[in-house]
């Protein structure tokens, strides 16, 4: 990602953030929605240029030892990610208590997804120890 792309993906933020504030005052409704929308604009176009970094961590993958640890902890900050998007999300619509129970289902996803590292960390302590 660029210098200037970056600086677009601000511009882009504080340009919707104006538009959903100004909005909220005459149809709340739509402020939402301009929010969201701008929200997933912004999400799609890092996404799209994330694209360069997961090659990059696939070549490293395949020249460490355990490269499915190395997936798992992607992996798992993919779920961080979109768990925090969806979460603030909810809060910008007023809904405190569903992003509660989204960052809870979150935490319950990357705790079941890191169970093969902490089988591979306990299998090495004995190896270890032994």
């Amino acid at each position: 990602m660029s210098y200037g792309e970056i600086v677009s993906v601000l511009v882009a933020s504080v340009f919707t953030v104006i538009i959903a504030v100004w909005l909220k005052k005459i149809r709340p409704e739509l402020s939402l929605a301009v929010s969201l929308a701008g929200a997933t604009a912004i999400f799609l176009f890092v996404i799209k240029r994330l694209e360069t970094v997961i090659g990059f961590l696939d070549n490293i993958s395949d020249s460490i030892a355990y490269p499915e640890g190395f997936a798992i902890i992607i992996k798992l900050m993919s779920i961080a990610f979109i768990v925090q998007l969806i979460a603030d999300s909810c809060r910008d619509a007023g809904e405190n208590a569903i992003a509660t129970k989204v960052e809870l289902v979150g935490k319950a996803a990357i705790v079941i997804t890191s169970l093969p590292l902490f089988k591979t960390a306990l299998d090495l302590i004995v190896n270890v120890t032994e």
